[in-house]
This record gives C-alpha cells, sequence and structure tokens, in this order.
C-alpha cells in the first residue's frame, strides 16, 4: 500500500496525522510531491514507518536543511522511479499530460485541488492540499498498486 500526499505547508497537525494514519494501515511507501516547506516538517516525515520518496516543491526555501534530514530520499522533480514492478513518475508542479507513455501511475502536487483520473496506460494522482491552508479541506490518498485510490480526510 502507498500513500499520496503534498503540499503540506508546514501543518504540523494534518502531516502527524496523514503520517499516523500511513503507519497504522501499514502503508509501505510514502510519496510527498512537494512544499514541505521547513525542516521542523520533514523531521514529521521521518516518522514514517516504510519507504519515503519527496520531491521538492516551488515553496520550499531551506532546501539544504531539507535535504540534511531527508537525504536520499529527497529529490528534484520530475523523478522517475520503480515501487512494487510499477513505473512512476513523481513531480511537484503538473505540465503536459499528453504523453505519459511506459508510466502506470503519475504524481503530482501544486494545485491545491484533488485529481484522480485513469487513462489507459497511467493513473495520474494529485492527492490535493494535506494543509487544508487552501482548500479547507485536507487530503492525501491510499493506493492499492493496481487496484484502487481512495481518499482520505485529514
Amino acid at each position: 500500500m502507498w500513500l499520496v500526499i503534498s503540499d503540506s505547508h508546514d501543518n504540523i497537525k494534518t502531516l502527524s496525522k496523514a503520517i499516523e494514519i500511513a503507519n497504522k494501515k501499514g502503508v509501505d511507501h510514502l510519496f510527498h510531491c512537494g512544499d514541505i516547506i521547513a525542516p521542523f516538517s520533514a523531521r514529521i516525515l521521518k516518522k514514517f514507518s516504510g519507504k519515503l520518496h519527496v520531491v521538492f516543491g516551488n515553496n520550499d526555501g531551506e532546501k539544504f536543511g531539507l535535504k540534511k534530514i531527508l537525504g536520499e530520499n529527497l529529490t528534484s522533480t520530475p523523478y522517475a522511479l520503480n515501487v512494487d514492478g510499477f513505473s512512476i513518475l513523481m513531480m511537484h508542479e503538473p505540465f503536459d499530460f499528453s504523453d505519459l507513455k511506459g508510466y502506470d501511475y503519475v504524481l503530482y502536487g501544486h494545485t491545491h485541488k484533488l485529481d484522480i483520473e485513469r487513462r489507459k496506460e497511467s493513473v495520474i494522482i494529485n492527492p490535493g492540499d494535506s494543509s487544508g491552508w487552501v482548500s479547507g479541506n485536507p487530503t492525501c490518498v491510499i493506493v492499492e498498486p493496481g487496484k484502487t485510490e481512495n481518499v482520505i480526510e485529514l
């Protein structure tokens, strides 16, 4: 099982709740699609018991401090990887999704709008605004790879 989250924007309360949910549900991989913001929030991510995959967002200002805490788990965007036999493209800011051949999942953030779209070859997921600062409704998405995607309200 995976957890997809984005745009936590230093909301410790909702980020902590997402990590707690992920750990209780036995989530194996957590994908954070950017805009953690400060190193103190990165320490919350480190409480996740599985494997972290994190990309920088446009508002992540303290890059050195974030990298110091998250190490190799934090990378630039876009970032392509394979997890559990699925090919994944992970990014913060979305781009043209018209040619996504070769990716089973495309994960992005930035817009603060929850969106799950199934295409022939790909599932495109924006988990929404996990901070709730912009949307007023903090969310993340639990994924059972190859099966279902479930929205979790924080």
